[in-house]
């Protein structure tokens, strides 16, 4: 495990930080079948408008897998990551799927509010061929590319008007993932 200070360091170094065992793989594989059977609406964002992709928009549900992800556990990641008390907001339940090749085009989060964003991976199939990836805009590099299907994977990165972050077109599998920004 990584120690609090270097969570600290790493995040503001690199721009993010990738965590792998928040959640334990018998949380995940109970919470599967829930998080399966539910139901999304058709979703566009109006400033992209070539992404497409599907939320739940039913909020008491939402309510019930916030408390269930967003638990105590993740509020003491929240603290070793920005070593300070730091609030979430704007959660969304997010599906991509094959049969569209859902995605998420490049865009940035940045206002003068929020210090970063996260992703929460909930796709339980590995062969799923999409990605989550973040570009520096200065040098037009991608600097991190995570390929969805690792169950439980939490990734912060930076809301940085020099940063962007997309989600890459689904093929052959569903992707699912909880996301929000930190302010």
């Amino acid at each position: 495990m990584i120690q609090s200070k270097s969570k600290n360091k790493i995040f503001y170094t690199q721009d993010y930080i990738v965590i792998d065992n928040l959640y334990s793989i018998d949380f995940l594989k109970k919470i599967e079948p829930f998080l399966m059977s539910l139901e999304f609406e058709l979703f566009k964002p109006p400033y992209l408008t070539d992404s497409h992709m599907y939320r739940l928009i039913n909020n008491r549900i939402l309510y019930k897998i916030r408390l269930l992800l967003l638990n105590k556990d993740f509020d003491d990641l929240l603290y070793e990551v920005f070593q300070k008390n730091v609030s979430t907001e704007s959660i969304r339940l997010t599906k991509y799927t094959a049969n569209n090749q859902d995605h998420l085009s490049f865009h940035s989060d940045y206002d003068d509010i929020r210090i970063a964003g996260f992703s929460i991976d909930l796709t339980f199939n590995n062969n799923c061929d999409s990605k989550f990836e973040i570009k520096n805009c200065k040098t037009n590099q991608i600097i991190l590319s995570n390929k969805a299907g690792h169950a439980g994977r939490v990734t912060f990165f930076r809301i940085d008007k020099h940063l962007s972050h997309r989600v890459t077109p689904t093929f052959n599998k569903d992707r699912l993932a909880m996301t929000g920004w930190i302010k």
